[in-house]
């Protein structure tokens, strides 16, 4: 009851869902007509650094791995995970042994590198969804989920960029990430996932020798550029530890979430970005940290019993202030 597509040519146009499909499972039940922003809404994007690659990688490591997706599992119902290195048929495995969401993996074929995998909550999909189509965007590094909703498709972009492409090369990934993507309503977009690039104005942290370092780079250009159209949801905390062959450790913010709501949108929703762990947690199971968005639901109807704080209540100029308005209503109601 999934629509899957074959990967498609590079090129891409925007994607034409089809007819929405309804999706249930034994739990039964039509999707409600709610809209998925009347809940609290959760995203977490991970660069896991091989979770799938369980044979070539310490075994220590790879269960710590495991245990952590299967954590994020349990408490977000998006995941976007980069870097799971593996092949296609682990996708089967993963439905088998994480039964609580449905997963799109996209692998390169013939390597045991790159790898991209989608994870979706049967109770969220049972909730506000209808159809789904998954897309491959280019194999291994971008995938594309389009979920129909009631009133609208809620798209999610989970993209690796590779730090090792040339120029023109990552500016046409980078283009066919604008190209999948709406900029405007009714649909609903997030983007997110390792750009390896920080944002322009932002520093990476050389920690061995206490100093910043520029940033500045032909990929960092790239991603501002063309990600303009879209409000990142901005976190304050560094998500990724590299340690160079001589030792240095330099602290960056490469892992981001893009979004084509507007900022009077989100402002009502108070979104939240935080990391998961601390960048610096000793032996934790990735060089980056899972990155997770929250967006609450706005108010919106004003407290059926406001409340008048007790410190606020009780302060020596709260007095004066309310004589102050009740003396602006009455003279208004006099003029009437």
């Amino acid at each position: 009851d999934v629509y899957k597509r074959q990967p498609l040519p590079l090129l891409l146009p925007p994607l034409q869902v089809p007819h929405p499909v309804p999706l249930s499972d034994s739990s039964g039940g039509p999707p409600t007509n709610k809209h998925i922003f009347d809940l609290p809404f959760k995203i977490v994007s991970w660069n896991s650094r091989a979770l799938l690659a369980s044979i070539h990688t310490d075994r220590k490591i790879a269960n710590k791995k495991y245990r952590e997706f299967q954590r994020l599992l349990k408490k977000y119902p998006i995941l976007g995970i980069q870097e799971t290195h593996g092949v296609h048929d682990d996708e089967a495995s993963l439905s088998r042994d994480a039964g609580s969401h449905l997963h799109y993996l996209s692998t390169i074929p013939g390597r045991l590198a790159g790898g991209v995998l989608l994870s979706i909550s049967k109770a969220f999909i049972n909730q506000f969804v209808y159809g789904i189509v998954h897309q491959v965007v280019v194999p291994g590094r971008v995938q594309k989920l389009t979920l129909q909703l009631h009133d609208a498709q809620l798209i999610l972009m989970n993209c690796h960029i590779d730090p090792h492409l040339n120029v023109p090369q990552a500016r046409l990934l980078l283009q066919q990430v604008l190209h999948a993507v709406p900029h405007q309503h009714p649909d609903i977009a997030f983007v997110f996932g390792d750009f390896n690039a920080t944002a322009i104005n932002e520093v990476r942290f050389r920690l061995d020798a206490g100093r910043i370092m520029d940033t500045q780079s032909t990929l960092t250009n790239l991603v501002e550029e063309i990600m303009d159209p879209f409000v990142e949801l901005v976190g304050t905390q560094y998500t990724h530890r590299s340690i160079a062959a001589e030792g240095h450790i330099t602290l960056s913010r490469i892992d981001r979430i893009f979004t084509n709501l507007q900022s009077l949108e989100l402002m009502d929703r108070f979104p939240q970005v935080i990391n998961e762990h601390d960048i610096l947690e000793p032996g934790y199971c990735s060089d980056h940290v899972p990155v997770a968005l929250l967006l609450i639901p706005p108010l919106h109807l004003p407290p059926r019993a406001p409340h008048i704080p007790i410190w606020m209540a009780n302060h020596r100029v709260f007095d004066f202030h309310l004589n102050i308005c009740l003396l602006y209503t009455s003279d208004a109601a006099d003029e009437e």
